[in-house]
């Protein structure tokens, strides 16, 4: 499972285009499908204008809202990149005979951090579908959104506003049977539009 995770990431690093600022997006990939099983998400990510890194997920079991902390590859003259940030839901659909998508609200804040700073506020939404199997529930899932980019500090754009446009498509695998991973989630998402990045992991 390492394995074929590690050679996902790289290879989408060579496959996606060059991040058009050297900040890391806290954001991207959001990972957010709707309904989101509560508890501790530990993910590999190649994440948007930064690199491959590390990112831990914790969504509350009695609030509608996540946190978010990680480690990447920095770009610029950095090293390293340190992200983090924080993430309300809220219904506006479940899913039925009429309509047969659930459908949440999404908000975001929190920034990337390394040669300089990029503040980031995604607003939108998360629609999934549910397919229930014998051994496993599988939720794929889409979750546009814009987002508010501040970059301040070292970055060679300068201080300035830009409004970016990103979708994430994922699949959430809940697993219902499976010895130690019964219960437990793999979950994957890719950005794409103004935001391209990639990540797989375990929610536990």
């Amino acid at each position: 499972m390492k394995k074929l995770c590690t050679t996902v990431l790289l290879a989408a690093a060579l496959v996606l285009p060059a991040a058009a600022s050297a900040q890391t997006a806290w954001d991207s990939p959001w990972l957010l499908p709707p309904r989101p099983q509560p508890g501790l998400g530990i993910y590999l990510a190649d994440m948007h204008a930064g690199g491959l890194g590390v990112l831990g997920a914790w969504r509350s079991s009695t609030w509608n809202y996540g946190l978010r902390f990680g480690l990447s590859e920095g770009s610029g003259d950095e090293d390293v990149a340190v992200f983090g940030g924080v993430d309300y839901t809220g219904l506006i659909n479940t899913a039925s005979s009429d309509f047969p998508l659930d459908v949440d609200w999404a908000f975001g804040a929190g920034a990337g951090i390394s040669d300089g700073v990029r503040f980031s506020v995604p607003l939108g939404l998360t629609l999934g579908v549910s397919f229930q199997g014998e051994d496993a529930r599988f939720v794929p899932f889409m979750t546009p959104r814009v987002v508010l980019d501040a970059f301040f500090g070292n970055d060679a754009r300068g201080s300035e506003l830009d409004l970016d446009f990103a979708v994430d498509v994922g699949l959430d695998l809940r697993l219902m049977r499976g010895g130690a991973m019964a219960g437990k989630s793999i979950r994957f998402a890719a950005s794409l539009g103004d935001r391209d990045a990639l990540a797989i992991g375990v929610v536990f």
